[in-house]
Order: structure tokens, then sequence, then C-alpha cells
């Protein structure tokens, strides 16, 4: 668990990378997030419903090119790690005990 990480419950059925990010924002920006909302989020990132939710690019262009973050991100075919048990052992469990939410 990360500490004084604060939870936000989607309100939108395709609402789950949006509220996703809004949290991330919310921990490393808090008076930046205040210009943010779960809503805003999706349609920044042209989600609209009706079934199709926001992909990780989106997400991933939300925070590059809205906030300016760097951002790195493997999607299909471009696999990094050798097995699901490295990529929790690596990527999840380092990022947590950094205090980073992922």
């Amino acid at each position: 668990m990360i500490p004084h990480f604060e939870t936000y419950q989607q309100h939108l059925s395709y609402g789950c990378g949006p509220s996703s990010a809004y949290m991330v924002l919310n921990y490393f920006d808090k008076e930046k997030a205040a210009n943010y909302s779960e809503d805003k989020i999706a349609e920044i990132c042209g989600s609209t419903g009706g079934g199709v939710g926001t992909s990780a690019g989106q997400l991933a262009d939300f925070f590059k090119n809205e906030l300016g973050w760097e951002v790195d991100y493997h999607m299909g075919h471009d696999k990094i790690f050798a097995s699901y048990d490295q990529f929790v052992d690596v990527l999840v469990k380092w990022n947590l005990e950094e205090g980073k939410p992922i």
C-alpha cells in the first residue's frame, strides 16, 4: 500500500482509465488535479462510452500532451518481461516500493 494515496470511485461505466489517471495525477500534483475530473479526462482522451473505454495509449497521450509528463507504456506484442511473475517482481513491486502508483 502507498501511504496517503487517495482513491476515487469511478462513476462513468467506461471511466476506469480516466478515474485511474485522476488518482495518479492527484497523488503527484493535487493542485493540478483540481483542474481535472474523471469526466474531463475521458473527454480529453476521446472516450465517449458506448462500450468503448480509454486505451493505454490515450491515457499515455493525456499525461504526455496535456500534462507534459514523460511517459513509457507497452502494449500488444512488445513484451518486455519474460513472464507474468517477472512483471510483478520487477515492475509492480519496484514501483510500489518507490511509492509510485501504477
